[in-house]
């Protein structure tokens, strides 16, 4: 133990030793005061402005102010031809579901007239078919209710009326040929 602690106390001296070998402080190779000193000594430097810095400064405000302004003004038109359009598409959204109103009335006066022919001649139709006429009576009616719903979340869409338009006049067609049918079957049965 005690050849321990010599060798510890042999390292640290031998430590000691090299740095009292080690200089204090590190001299520059090149001198370097007399050019720190001739920079603190000049007199301090003023800069000018150029004279149209102001003139810069100025012309941006105004720029911007306009811009503002302009802004401003866009805006408020904006907002008044929003409120006229708004305006607009509810008269269109009114005249949309009015016309609407006005296929629907054309349309039921048209079946009741053609359920009254069907139901005037003696239906002596096949059962089968008239089943099958009957479903795609129901499908079209189908295809109405929905185009419906669609025109009431979308009543300026013109494309939904011709639609709607159409089922109904593909309905009074099937019931036309129907009525037709009805009657050419009544005459060929009273010419027998």
């Amino acid at each position: 133990m005690k050849n321990e602690e010599t060798l510890d106390l042999d390292k640290e001296r031998e430590l000691q030793a090299h740095i009292v070998d080690l200089a204090t402080e590190d001299e520059p190779r090149v001198d370097l005061w007399p050019g720190i000193k001739a920079k603190i000594e000049q007199p301090m430097v003023t800069y000018r402005t150029p004279k149209w810095i102001p003139w810069a400064v100025a012309a941006s405000l105004v720029v911007s102010i306009g811009s503002v302004s302009f802004s401003w003004k866009n805006l408020h038109q904006a907002k008044e031809i929003y409120s006229q359009l708004k305006i607009k598409t509810n008269h269109e959204q009114a005249n949309g579901l009015t016309q609407v109103a006005l296929i629907e009335d054309s349309y039921r006066i048209a079946k009741a007239s053609l359920m009254q022919t069907i139901a005037k001649s003696n239906s002596s139709i096949d059962r089968q078919l008239m089943s099958e006429i009957e479903d795609n009576l129901v499908d079209i009616e189908f295809a109405a209710a929905l185009l419906k719903v669609a025109i009431k979340k979308q009543p300026t869409d013109s494309q939904l009326h011709l639609l709607l338009k159409a089922t109904y006049q593909q309905e009074l067609e099937i019931l036309t040929q129907i009525a037709k049918l009805d009657t050419k079957l009544d005459k060929s049965i009273n010419t027998i």
